[in-house]
């Protein structure tokens, strides 16, 4: 890139500072290289609203925001909700130096770190190399940003032909998108190739996960450690062990990886979730409090903290016989959750019901949970299958039979193939001391599963494509858990666009579809045959 000719010009551009003095200075340097699109944002939440309703070419963060979320957080929840896209430019900046912070921040993967107090021409030479960078990714991250994964890949591959520099970078989105597609023996291929240049700690991880989603849990620990050998700080190596060590039974080792990893960045609230549940195994209950307080506590401004957080922490204090602090627990799901979204507040609704019921507090517990059956008629299509259990289990328990059975039939329709969910069904009945009766819902509703399918089958069969495609679609809509259901929309929807002509809206309903069942054993062959029919159509209008 010519550095007389370099300019800022036309690019959107997003400064975060709770210092108006220091957004007016960064707000300057930036005029100075041309930019003239410049918003600002004094503390996160008006950050995450400008966000996630315009895209920004390039986004200046500070660490430290004052009260409320930090600059770590806000990228936390930016991956989160997708606010920023593949093509965009994130760069952290800090006054701060600690462990606690540069490990907490790194984990999200910021394209860089400016140090306080920096000049005019770091931050232009910072900002140029990055946006060298992400020309040579351009193609790539449109893709990317498109969820067109297959055409991410394929100019992936185009590009190694063409781009030297770049080559690990390259090597790096391949083998992630493979993962990504489920294509996990690709990945491996992938990412050993880049071990055999040089075995870095970003490859020794993605051998390692390849390997773990095929089964191989003894090689893919060995691979995590020698990606842990190659960074002592590389945390994510770490989390990835102790899934391997949980995997192959040693559950007492995986609690001592993941202490480890929370030591090098206690603030990430999803790993200190791991380390609470995976001690609450070893019956190690001081770790699993101190780390349920991480979550609930301390990770207060984390998108990671969730309803059944409190929950979980509640029982623990009420299993501790501390019903003072269970009670406190109590009251705050409810405010926490008082203006989130209808799923958060449903959860929140049914936690409330569950703690105010093992303290005792039985009126309590009916008002939640007659909130928590409001709320789910007021947002269907929210409630998990396997919450829906743990809310019918609250049902029967409250002698509200007839509810529970409702909810037991739509979470059983949804996962009518699926042996291990049914025996949780199962014991849900057990413990409402209807064990016959919940068989025979098990087995009502799977012979409606199979009635249904098999007329959508028959339609399509005897041409009748289009009513096939409108049965399946509307029972995809209804059971968004159901493989068969998703499979069989997917499937009736290339058949038709396959006679009548592809069109990117019903394209892009069959990726959704295959997206909610890849990766799923046994039915990777029929998924395999009707992904690569999607792939023929979808290519065929690239």
């Amino acid at each position: 890139m010519n550095k007389a000719l370099w300019t800022l010009k036309g690019k959107s551009i997003l400064v975060v500072d709770d210092f108006p003095d220091i957004r007016a200075l960064v707000r300057e340097m930036l005029k100075n290289f041309g930019a003239t699109t410049i918003d600002v944002a004094r503390n996160a939440e008006q950050c995450l609203e400008l966000l996630a309703d315009k895209r920004y070419d390039v986004v200046l963060c500070d660490y430290n925001l004052g009260d409320g979320k930090d600059g770590q957080q806000i990228l936390e929840e930016a991956r989160v909700r997708e606010l920023v896209p593949y093509s965009s430019i994130f760069i952290m900046i800090t006054a701060e130096n600690t462990m606690n912070m540069v490990m907490g921040a790194v984990e999200y993967e910021p394209d860089a770190y400016l140090s306080k107090p920096f000049t005019q021409v770091v931050l232009e030479s910072r900002l140029r190399k990055l946006e060298q960078k992400k020309a040579v990714l351009r193609e790539i991250s449109a893709a990317m940003d498109a969820r067109n994964l297959e055409r991410a890949l394929a100019l992936c591959e185009q590009s190694l032909t063409q781009e030297k520099k770049h080559y690990f970078d390259i090597m790096k989105l391949r083998g992630d998108l493979q993962m990504r597609l489920h294509s996990f023996e690709a990945a491996r291929a992938i990412f050993d190739e880049v071990i055999a240049i040089r075995p870095l700690s970003w490859a020794l991880l993605g051998r390692g996960k390849a390997l773990y989603e095929l089964g191989e849990h003894a090689e893919a620990e060995q691979s995590f450690r020698e990606a842990i050998a190659a960074n002592a700080h590389f945390v994510a190596a770490f989390d990835w062990l102790a899934r391997a060590e949980q995997a192959q039974g040693r559950i007492e080792a995986a609690q001592q990886t993941l202490k480890q990893a929370v030591e090098l960045s206690p603030k990430n609230t999803a790993r200190q979730k791991t380390l609470a549940e995976v001690s609450l195994k070893t019956n190690d209950l001081a770790t699993a409090e101190a780390a349920y307080k991480a979550v609930v506590v301390e990770g207060r401004h984390s998108i990671h903290r969730k309803p059944k957080d409190f929950g979980a922490f509640a029982e623990l204090k009420v299993h501790l016989d501390k019903p003072q602090e269970a009670a406190k627990l109590l009251g705050a799901v409810g405010r926490e959750f008082k203006h989130a979204s209808g799923e958060d507040q449903l959860m929140a609704a049914m936690v409330e019901s569950k703690i105010a019921g093992a303290l005792g507090q039985d009126d309590v517990s009916a008002a939640a949970l007659d909130r928590a059956m409001e709320l789910h008629a007021k947002h269907p299509g929210t409630l998990r299958s396997e919450d829906a259990l743990d809310l019918a289990a609250s049902c029967f328990a409250a002698g509200r039979k007839e509810e529970a059975v409702g909810l037991m039939q739509a979470a059983v329709r949804s996962h009518h193939e699926d042996p291990a969910f049914l025996e949780q069904a199962r014991a849900v009945f057990d413990q409402a001391g209807l064990a016959d009766e919940g068989e025979q819902l098990i087995d009502t509703e799977h012979q409606a599963m199979i009635r249904l399918n098999n007329e959508g089958v028959a339609l399509a069969r005897d041409g009748k494509l289009r009513d096939s495609v409108v049965l399946f679609l509307k029972a995809a809509q209804s059971m968004p858990e159901n493989t068969t259901i998703n499979l069989n929309a997917a499937q009736s929807l290339l058949m038709l666009m396959s006679r009548q002509g592809a069109d990117p809206r019903s394209l892009e309903q069959v990726r959704i579809y295959l997206t909610r069942v890849r990766g799923q054993a046994a039915n990777q062959d029929r998924f395999d045959k009707i992904y690569n029919q999607y792939r023929q159509l979808a290519t065929g209008t690239e």
